[in-house]
Parts: C-alpha cells; structure tokens; sequence
C-alpha cells in the first residue's frame, strides 16, 4: 500500500554512482574527492594567475627632515575633489561712489612780510672804529715794532679817565713792554685802531712809548718773537 508521491528508492547503481562522488576517505578521516570530481577540476581550463593588486600606502613620502607629504593616491584623490564653490558676492556697483563735496575755498589775507632782523654785532672786529671815535689815524708815529709800557703811575690813571678798551691795553702792558703789532694781535683790532687808542693812552700819560725795540745792548731776542708772532696774527 502507498500513501502519497514519495520519492523512488535508488537503484544500486545509483547508489554507488552516489557514493563515488563522496571521494575516498583517507586513515585519518579526510576525504580527497572523487576521481570523477578531480577528472572534472582537471579538465577545465586553467586560468592564468592574477597579478597581486599593489596596496595604495596612504602614509606618503618621508622627507629628509622626516616630514610626511602625504601617498600619490592620497594627493591625486585631493586633486580630483571638486573645488569648493566660492562665496558668492554683491555685484559691483558704481553707482555707489560719488564725488566727495568741494571743501570751501578760504580767502586768507595777505601777511605783511617780515622785517629782515637787525644783526646785533658784537666783538672788536665787527666795530673796532667805534672805540676810537672814527678816528683812523694817531698823532704820534707808532711802528709795527714800536715799544710802549706801562708808566710808574699809569694804572691810577687808567681807572680814573680811559675806556673799557683802553684799559685792555692797560693789562697786557702791566708785565713788560709791547710792541703796537702785539697790541693789535692780541686785541684783535685793526692797526689803526691800535695806534690810535695807544696814542690817547700815551698823550694821557699812562704809557710811555719806545723809539726801538732794542735795549742798550744789543736786540730783545723774546721781544722781537713777540713782535714777529703778532705781525703773523694780523
């Protein structure tokens, strides 16, 4: 008696076709295949290997400071990003510059201009010609190489009656004799000034003056330096 469809039982060569698929077992319980099964692997086609696929390093390159720049496939992978779009700006408008206003024109009045200074001038150079009076020349004939000196009692005189520039003279006769280039050298004045103030100083007794410049016996050797370093200050 059957019940339903139920699948024929196989035939013994079938079950032996069956079992030859399984493979032979070795001693250890492994099994290797079928003959049949290894037939079908031998026949087909051996295809040839594929090559080993190069693995991509992403650490880069290593300088010699050891700096990373980054792999080829990292930086090429950057190049092909997509730029980001720039920030989008309001459109120039010239309509927005204008012309600032014209500054007002100020009217200044006209300035006086100045009145050149007056120099004041000061020293015996500038005017020598006021300490005489405008006097250029002297009554008494005083060489360059003229002596004068002081008189026993010129000093007294000279505080009572002379000029500040006088009494210059005064001074730089008190030691020894002086001859009228010295005079002029030391004082800065021209000759005629010098002559002129020492022949008021001579006419008021408070020097006495010197025909030469030698003494009884013989030249004044410092004298005549003297007198030769006050015609090289002239």
């Amino acid at each position: 008696m059957s019940t339903g469809s139920s699948d024929p039982e196989p035939t013994g060569g079938e079950r032996r076709r069956r079992r030859s698929l399984r493979g032979d077992v070795g001693t250890t319980g492994a099994r290797f295949g079928s003959p049949a099964l290894r037939r079908s692997l031998e026949e087909e086609p051996t295809q040839p290997p594929k090559p080993p696929r190069r693995r991509r390093s992403l650490r880069g390159e290593v300088g010699a400071t050891g700096a990373r720049f980054g792999s080829a496939a990292l930086r090429r992978s950057l190049d092909e990003q997509p730029d980001d779009p720039g920030e989008d700006t309001a459109p120039f408008d010239r309509e927005l510059f204008f012309d600032p206003p014209p500054m007002p024109v100020v009217q200044r009045e006209p300035q006086p201009e100045p009145e050149p200074a007056v120099e004041e001038f000061s020293g015996p150079l500038v005017r020598p010609y006021a300490w005489t009076g405008g006097r250029t020349a002297s009554s008494y004939d005083l060489r360059l190489e003229t002596l004068v000196s002081l008189e026993e009692d010129g000093i007294a005189t000279a505080m009572r009656e002379s000029t500040a520039e006088q009494r210059s003279i005064v001074e730089l006769c008190a030691n020894y004799p002086r001859s009228v280039a010295e005079i002029s050298a030391l004082l800065a004045v021209p000759l005629g000034v010098a002559r002129v103030l020492l022949g008021d100083l001579i006419a008021m007794g408070v020097v006495a003056l010197h025909d030469n410049a030698t003494a009884p016996g013989g030249a004044d050797l410092p004298l005549l330096e003297r007198v030769l370093v006050g015609l090289r200050n002239l």
